[in-house]
């Protein structure tokens, strides 16, 4: 079941590859918006009716930006609690009477240990840990690779990222964890592989 989740998650990652590029140009739509927003402030300091009026009609232009991130967000939300429903209780028998009727009944028990010792659908709070720290180098390539100066809520994310992590995931099973692992472990090989292609491209525009 370990080997068959890290190929569905690879899958999955693929799959989701042109959400994340729609994500990427978001993020230099949003810094735009905020940089849009800043010059307003700056332009019409001292008439806050002026401000608020020419911050909406900057806004309605940029609408998309919001949007693109409230479906991201509600994209992985449905994953997680898929995920959780499936190896709380999906995978133990609970719901096999679920499935549709063209799909044969697997037998149980099923084999529900990764490498032969992480029990997927129980809690393990040394892989828990080991996925959160993963945050840290995944927010380091993004503050390098990104095209815009790190801000101080950057750097804060490398903190505080795999605390909230660790805590918020405590408590979930180790199948989740693996999922998280792999999706995280996909997004830093596809920013490495991106930027490889952007200097090899900047690399043959000199030649």
């Amino acid at each position: 079941m370990g080997l068959a989740l890290i190929i569905f998650t690879i899958f999955i990652n693929i799959c989701l590859l042109p959400l994340s590029a729609r994500g990427e140009s978001s993020e230099e739509e949003k810094q735009e918006l905020l940089n849009g927003l800043k010059r307003i402030e700056e332009t019409f300091a001292g008439y806050p009716i002026r401000i608020k009026k020419e911050k909406d009609k900057l806004i309605r232009v940029h609408r998309k930006v919001i949007w693109s991130r409230y479906f991201s967000y509600a994209v992985y939300i449905c994953y997680f609690l898929i995920l959780y429903r499936v190896f709380k209780t999906g995978l133990k028998g609970d719901d096999l009477d679920l499935l549709y009727s063209f799909v044969p009944k697997p037998a149980t028990p099923l084999n529900l240990k990764l490498l032969g010792g992480i029990e997927l659908t129980e809690p393990n709070p040394w892989f828990n840990a080991v996925s959160a720290l993963l945050t840290i180098p995944a927010e380091l390539l993004g503050i390098i690779f990104s095209d815009f100066p790190p801000t101080k809520e950057d750097w804060l994310m490398v903190i505080f990222a795999p605390l909230a992590a660790f805590f918020i995931t405590y408590r979930i099973p180790s199948g989740q964890e693996l999922f998280f692992t792999i999706s995280l472990l996909f997004a830093m090989v596809v920013m490495i592989t991106r930027q490889i292609f952007k200097v090899v491209i900047m690399a043959t525009n000199k030649k």
